[in-house]
């Protein structure tokens, strides 16, 4: 019986059955204010961001609870972006949409780190079909308690870019300060 299932299980890699894996393309790690990603889309059916990202500019981040990375797509630095978002936090909610940007906005949701001067925090962004020629649609999301209380605080944000060219570099960058113990990497879902 064991040898049976393993010839099923041999057969259906061979023939690219079985679930879809993603694939680390990309990793930058440490103290940056960009992180820029060239890739090749001809694949994939998915890319996706994870996001972990501290901002040493402590005036920017100490007071609130969720901070901006903005994200670029082949170097468009045209007013070619726009972001939609639904957002609670404890039991209040809020949205908005805006259009007509030159980059998208990623909200990172993370706390200030008691006594170090810094604030840590986390998104996913998905991104389907990269190769094709549509206009691209990333969504973002990032959701966690708040303050050690029963407070919870979620984001998601349905990102707008109106190129239609494979997306070839995806570039992460600080609206002002520098990232520090941070990490950002891209995965692949291949078609």
């Amino acid at each position: 019986m064991s040898f049976m299932l393993l010839g099923i299980l041999n057969s259906q890699a061979a023939a690219g059955g079985g679930s879809k894996v993603m694939e680390l393309l990309g990793t930058l790690e440490g103290n940056f204010t960009s992180a820029s990603f060239n890739l090749d889309p001809t694949d994939y059916a998915l890319f996706r961001l994870h996001i972990l990202l501290a901002d040493n500019n402590t005036s920017y981040l100490s007071s609130e609870s969720v901070a901006n990375a903005y994200i670029r797509f082949n170097n468009d630095t045209g007013n070619n972006y726009g972001r939609g978002y639904r957002a609670r936090i404890g039991s209040s909610q809020s949205g908005y949409y805006s259009a007509g940007n030159n980059s998208a906005e990623i909200s990172i949701v993370g706390t200030r780190q008691n006594g170090t001067g810094y604030k840590q925090g986390f998104a996913i962004v998905d991104i389907p079909f990269p190769g094709s020629s549509q206009v691209k649609t990333p969504v973002s999301t990032a959701a966690m308690p708040l303050n050690n209380s029963d407070s919870r605080m979620f984001h998601a944000s349905s990102l707008f870019w109106s190129g239609t060219d494979p997306i070839t570099n995806i570039n992460i960058f600080t609206p002002s300060g520098s990232y520090i113990k941070s990490r950002v990497s891209v995965y692949g879902v291949r078609k």
